[in-house]
């Protein structure tokens, strides 16, 4: 028996290392825009955390940053519906702070 033969022999007897997972990329982005954690994300697929860090940090970065923008549009929307003084006066004040650190 030749070499190449016993290779094909083991290679068919035995898988070496973890299965795939199927992380779907769109579901992490959902996720991601509903705050989801990285520890929350990674319990739901079924992986560790390093995995979901090393595959799709930067759609988990853009998509939770979206998912402040959209969230800050809807409480400052509501807050002038509802001219709720102290939601305006959080959001001038938060306004001001990120002006100044930048």
């Amino acid at each position: 028996m030749s070499n190449q033969e016993k290779h094909t022999i083991q290679s068919k007897e035995k898988k070496v290392g973890r299965p795939k997972l199927d992380i779907d990329g769109e579901q992490v982005i959902r996720l991601a825009r509903l705050h989801c954690t990285m520890q929350e994300m990674a319990s739901f697929f079924g992986c560790h955390v390093d995995t979901l860090r090393d595959n799709f940090s930067k759609e988990i970065d853009k998509e939770k940053a979206e998912g402040n923008i959209s969230l800050r549009r809807k409480q400052w929307q509501v807050a002038v519906e509802k001219g709720i003084p102290l939601m305006l006066s959080h959001f001038l004040k938060m306004d001001l702070i990120l002006y100044l650190l930048v």
